[in-house]
């Protein structure tokens, strides 16, 4: 019997992904600098880093890649403290 590979990704979740990049991209243009920063390090806001990435504050999962309203513009300094620290992000309201 000839065994078929795994597709890595449906046809949906590829669709859904390219979707993402342009609207990432979009959405970073439109807030350049980190959101988190200020909430993290208050008194570090004289400089704030530009954003790099998007943090997604409910998760991935389905429809959640694409919800902006969602989504914080964050540098990556600030993304790595709210994933290390989860309990500090809850009660800063990063992480749901």
């Amino acid at each position: 019997m000839k065994r078929t590979p795994l597709k890595p990704m449906s046809k949906r979740r590829a669709k859904e992904l390219a979707e993402y990049r342009v609207r990432r991209k979009a959405f970073l243009d439109a807030h350049p600098y980190c959101e988190a920063w200020g909430i993290i390090w208050p008194s570090l806001t004289k400089h704030t880093p530009r954003s790099t990435e998007i943090h997604h504050l409910s998760g991935r999962i389905g429809k959640k890649l694409n919800d902006e309203s969602m989504w914080l513009a964050v540098g990556r300094e600030a993304h790595n403290f709210i994933h290390q620290n989860p309990k500090t992000a809850r009660s800063l309201k990063l992480l749901q």
